[in-house]
């Protein structure tokens, strides 16, 4: 329908049609008021014919006009253009109601449509915000993990460390068991050699003993001859 958009300057420069068309206002404006005028003279010639043609229609028209304008000294013309001028301002204030209807509309949609953004950039702020924390919890976990590595690894090298101590402790007592085994022998050997000397030493005392005992009889015999000899030849 035929629109006086001009009557709304905070109407956009464009509208979108049903058909999901985006249309100038100018263009609107243009298109509709032809079309009104052209509605309007349609309307007037089908209601009221000229004056040559003879019709119950043109008294229908003619009596129209004149309860419309009661003057009887106006002219069919005059009244027509007055029905015409009646017919479009009736035309003009539903256009201009149907146009506020519209501009409401349009005001709510936008409404609409700017609360949907505005949700839209806080769930999208929310969606942000939770996505850098979880970030962050991801990083702080990460550095855990990172710690508990290097805790590990730490751990692990300790464990190495104690373990070649244990092994150097072991070879060192396998050494000293050595070493004592080979101290155990040779003082067995030396027990052996000293057992070996004391039993030469006690068999030297012994002859040397009987050598002696041997000698002082030899020697008290021969005191004991020489006296009795002595005793005899006397």
């Amino acid at each position: 329908q035929g629109c006086s958009l001009r009557s709304f300057p905070s109407l956009p420069s464009s509208l979108v049609m049903s058909d999901g068309r985006e249309v100038l206002s100018k263009v609107l404006i243009d298109a509709d008021n032809d079309a009104i005028n052209r509605r309007d003279d349609d309307e007037i010639s089908t209601t009221c014919p000229s004056e040559s043609e003879a019709s119950p229609r043109t008294t229908r028209c003619s009596s129209e006009v004149e309860s419309s304008h009661p003057s009887s000294g106006e002219s069919t013309n005059d009244a027509l253009r007055k029905l015409k001028q009646k017919l479009r301002a009736k035309t003009d204030r539903d256009r201009q109601a149907w146009l506020r209807l519209q501009h409401e509309d349009l005001v709510r949609g936008e409404r609409a449509i700017q609360q949907k953004l505005q949700r839209e950039v806080l769930e999208r702020s929310q969606q942000d915000a939770n996505a850098r924390r979880l970030q962050a919890e991801v990083a702080h976990e990460r550095g855990h993990i990172v710690a508990a590595g290097q805790e590990k690894d730490d751990i692990k090298e300790r464990m190495a460390g104690r373990d070649r101590q244990q092994g150097e402790l072991c070879r060192a007592m396998q050494q000293k068991e050595g070493t004592r085994a080979s101290l155990q022998v040779d003082l067995h050997r030396e027990q052996q050699a000293l057992a070996e000397r004391q039993r030469a030493e006690q068999e030297r005392q012994r002859r040397i003993r009987e050598e002696q005992e041997r000698r002082y009889r030899e020697e008290q015999r021969r005191l004991y001859e020489r006296h009795y000899t002595r005793c005899i030849g006397g």
